[in-house]
């Protein structure tokens, strides 16, 4: 009996790790930085202005962010009228979105069986103005790092909006060519280990 634990363990020890947990989509973490950015030009209003007149310069990339916008300034118990319509005696707030990037780094294997891994890079940069009785005006860059599984990134993109997608390196030459080699040699020696115990 110990002799087939022995070989069980070493047959676990040899087997690949698997990664559990749910991993953000490229559009759920612009979501959140699109917020951040929201949370930070209301914190520079004048102090209780809590009605705003809001012109937004999203493009046609990033219009879908327009109702996240209203919402998250709903939420925060802001009243808007939105360019081209205007309130008399409300701050005017201009919000612009420059850039969305998504960029994958060099790629790597999780230890020696383990699958192909990458950083990931999410930014928005932007900027926002204020103007009542005074200008304020802000530039704004919000970054997102993690590292991501290279099999999941189709399941993070999102073939309708072009921004969450981003180009893919090349996976290492070298760890493609020898994981074969690896893995008939692990297999190989789990067999000859598990009739030389049973000789014994």
């Amino acid at each position: 009996m110990k002799n087939h634990k022995r070989i069980f363990i070493l047959i676990f020890l040899l087997l690949p790790p698997f990664v559990f947990g749910q991993t953000k989509t490229n559009l759920n973490i612009f979501k959140e930085l699109v917020d951040s950015s929201v949370t930070s030009f209301v914190n520079n209003l004048p102090k209780n202005e809590n009605q705003i007149n809001l012109k937004l310069e999203l493009g046609v990339s990033y219009s879908f962010f327009k109702n996240r916008i209203l919402n998250d300034l709903t939420l925060k118990g802001i009243k808007v009228t939105v360019y081209p319509s205007f309130k008399e005696n409300a701050a005017k707030i201009n919000y612009a979105v420059e850039e969305m990037n998504v960029d994958y780094s060099e790629i790597d294997r999780d230890g020696m069986f383990g699958d192909f891994l990458m950083p990931r890079k999410l930014s928005l940069k932007g900027s926002y103005s204020i103007d009542k009785k005074n200008i304020f005006t802000k530039n704004f860059n919000y970054t997102f790092l993690d590292t991501v599984n290279v099999k999941a990134v189709k399941s993070l993109e999102n073939e309708s909006y072009p921004f969450t997608k981003g180009e893919v390196p090349t996976e290492p030459f070298f760890s493609s060519i020898t994981e074969p080699v690896i893995a008939i040699g692990s297999a190989a020696l789990a067999v000859i280990l598990f009739f030389t115990i049973r000789s014994k």
